[in-house]
């Protein structure tokens, strides 16, 4: 991510799911936030309270995997502003669209552009945020690398406490 005036930010993101909990862990400039959402939540963790449409728009390639072209478009409510704002009294609103490459259900490439229209102690900001994902390589599941995400995402929660 590029935020201006510091530059490009490299943000992580870890999540992995057991039982009916996930576990999310995302560091970004050295500062990490774990959390524990219901396993049906983790799609789209990060932006809870989007509400989102999704449509098929043709076929794409990565990796070699031909998959599947889909637009999604959300809105962010309430909530969102909620997450990321804090204990910063604001509010906002948002939209984003994205172009979503995925092959049997996982995404190979994610390219969107969020944008916020917030309100923190008074100050009205607009905020511009591209997003890209790409996957690096595609493999079979590797229970040993699973379990290793687990633990890692596990001790953030632990922690955080």
């Amino acid at each position: 991510m590029n935020l201006p005036p510091r530059g490009p930010v490299k943000i992580t993101f870890k999540s992995a799911t057991e039982g009916n909990l996930t576990y999310v862990v995302s560091c970004a400039a050295g500062q990490c936030q774990a959390e524990t959402a219901a396993a049906d939540s983790a799609m789209l963790y990060l932006l809870r309270g989007v509400n989102v449409t999704r449509a098929e728009k043709g076929r794409c390639t990565h990796l070699g995997y031909a998959g599947t072209l889909y637009e999604e478009r959300g809105y962010l409510g309430p909530e969102v502003f909620a997450q990321i704002l804090g204990d910063l009294r604001g509010s906002g609103v948002g939209t984003y669209v994205a172009n979503v490459c995925e092959f049997a259900g996982v995404q190979l490439t994610v390219g969107g552009t969020v944008f916020l229209n917030v309100t923190v102690y008074g100050q009205a900001l607009t905020i511009k945020v591209n997003i890209e994902s790409v996957a690096a390589k595609v493999g079979p599941f590797d229970g040993g690398r699973y379990r290793q995400l687990l633990q890692e995402a596990k001790s953030a929660q632990a922690a955080k406490a």
